[in-house]
């Protein structure tokens, strides 16, 4: 799955009039056409543009920007992506982050944004949100933060989620739907926003039908979607176990058995299925968006639609 030029002007700044003469004047790309005909970028083509936007800032030319970086590399297209850089580089923007978030300064944490979001989608997901919340799960556990401070991070990050889903469209228009949503009484959606990502980002078109979604809207709303194949019930909250069982086995039951059903987040540890290859009364099990792995190939099979097959969670 690659990107339209509008997502990739609104990642880069760089207005897409501008993208379009460099492209033509210095052979930047060798751009795809997705069937629907639309240009698709990939995501080394955005962190490219991103390196050269950098080093015109620096007040570099264009054209000298271009040169100096096809003079440190063989070939454009190995050009060093920003989002390899050294991982303590990536962990002191989670450390700065954190520290503007903890005292309230969202101007500072805009700025913080800034000078990652070069970075692709999955690695600013991975490698900084999610370590700013467990951290702050754990210091608000242990007293060390407060809940306004909690509900501060948790709106910064929430906007922040959003936005990266807007960017990138809810995913491809001509990929198969999934309807993403966390169960009624269960109010955490950040969780269920970086799926949303991660989902987009592997080909599928996201309906994100956001928390506390009654069991019996979430069937009626996937009985009456034209292409859903795929429902991901967001468990973030700790219930007990046969109460989780029957939420779970009532909302199967009402969706048609050729939608994929999968339960995942921290609150389904409770039910003991250890991984993907288990389902439960015909819904899988997976704590963590990894689990999620041979349920996704096997829905890619059985589609028989082509996506990007790398899992976007792990590198």
């Amino acid at each position: 799955m690659g990107y339209r030029i509008k997502t990739v002007a609104e990642r880069t700044g760089i207005p897409r009039n501008t993208i379009l003469a460099w492209e033509r004047r210095y052979d930047l790309f060798n751009v795809a056409r997705a069937s629907n005909g639309f240009r698709e970028y990939t995501e080394k083509d955005v962190e490219l543009l991103a390196r050269i936007k950098a080093l015109c800032d620096e007040g570099y030319r264009v054209s000298e920007a271009i040169s100096l970086l096809r003079e440190r590399d063989e070939a454009l297209g190995s050009v060093p992506a920003p989002a390899k850089a050294p991982m303590s580089g990536v962990v002191g923007g989670q450390h700065d982050l954190m520290d503007r978030l903890l005292a309230f300064d969202r101007a500072g944490a805009d700025r913080v944004m800034e000078t990652l979001w070069f970075l692709p989608f999955e690695r600013i997901v991975d490698d900084v949100f999610l370590p700013c919340l467990k951290e702050m799960g754990d210091g608000w556990a242990q007293g060390r933060y407060s809940i306004t401070q909690e509900h501060f991070m948790s709106a910064f990050l929430r906007d922040q989620l959003g936005a990266m889903l807007r960017q990138l469209g809810g995913g491809p228009e001509q990929g198969h739907t999934a309807l993403c949503a966390a169960i009624e009484g269960d109010s955490h959606e950040l969780g269920l926003l970086t799926v949303a990502i991660k989902l987009a980002l592997r080909g599928w078109r996201i309906e994100n039908l956001g928390a506390d979604l009654p069991v019996v809207e979430l069937a009626r709303h996937a009985r009456t979607s034209d292409d859903a194949q795929l429902v991901i019930v967001a468990v973030t909250l700790k219930r007990p176990e046969a109460e989780l069982r029957r939420v779970l086995n009532a909302l199967r039951a009402l969706i048609p058995r050729e939608i994929t059903v999968v339960a995942g987040g921290p609150g389904v540890t409770v039910l003991r299925v250890p991984n993907e290859d288990r389902a439960l009364d015909g819904v899988y099990v997976c704590e963590r968006f990894e689990d999620m792995t041979s349920v996704l190939a096997g829905l890619d099979t059985t589609l028989g639609q082509r996506r990007n097959p790398r899992l976007i969670s792990g590198s």
